[in-house]
């Protein structure tokens, strides 16, 4: 599954992302210049399977090249994709909000927020900044996580908002800390991939 965010496209699939970030040239004979930012969920199941979900009324074709046996067309989209079964009782779903990415990590009564470790590779480093956000410095600038929006669920569908940050693990890996969880809850860890404006 691919999602295009100007000049930037995300590409989603059952053990993680890849963000693709390009600059034009300054001019059409100067040459482009892009970043990938690949962000891997550890440990993911062998049976994980990403769905479309919402289905949109728009199609899309590419017809690329001259020969026409190569063309792809009348290609399904939607609103949302989710990668099932990550971990067990864990589900991760990508959507667009205001125009940015966002993937909900749901977890079910149970599951523990601690299993879910993400490494980055493709970016110069990893930090937190002063707010809270996760940075990823590229030859391009940053590639910002926001602090993440969590809730737990009742298990009569009640959310309650709860304290959550990311938490730096090594120069590569990151999770998340949800020191308030109640095992008994679902839980929703809700992060925003910000493309920086230097980009």
């Amino acid at each position: 599954f691919v999602a295009r965010h100007g000049h930037a496209s995300t590409f989603i699939s059952q053990d993680g992302f890849l963000v693709q970030v390009v600059r034009p040239g300054a001019d059409e004979k100067a040459p482009s210049h892009g970043v990938n930012v690949r962000y891997t969920f550890e440990d993911v199941a062998p049976t994980a399977r990403a769905t479309g979900d919402m289905p949109l009324a728009g199609r899309l074709n590419y017809l690329i090249g001259a020969d026409s046996s190569r063309w792809i067309t009348d290609v399904p989209t939607f609103a949302r994709v989710t990668v099932h079964g990550v971990h067990a009782g864990t589900a991760v779903t990508f959507h667009e909000s205001d125009g940015r990415l966002e993937y909900d990590i749901e977890l079910a009564p149970g599951a523990d927020p601690d299993s879910m470790v993400v490494r980055c590779d493709g970016a110069d480093r990893l930090e937190i900044d002063s707010t809270g956000a996760l940075v990823a410095w590229t030859d391009l600038g940053p590639i910002r996580q926001e602090p993440p929006r969590t809730c737990c669920v009742s298990p009569d569908g009640t959310r309650r908002a709860v304290a959550s940050r990311f938490r730096l693990i090594d120069a590569k890996h990151f999770g998340f800390d949800v020191p308030d969880r109640n095992p008994l809850h679902g839980l929703v860890i809700d992060p925003t991939v910000v493309f920086g404006g230097s980009l």
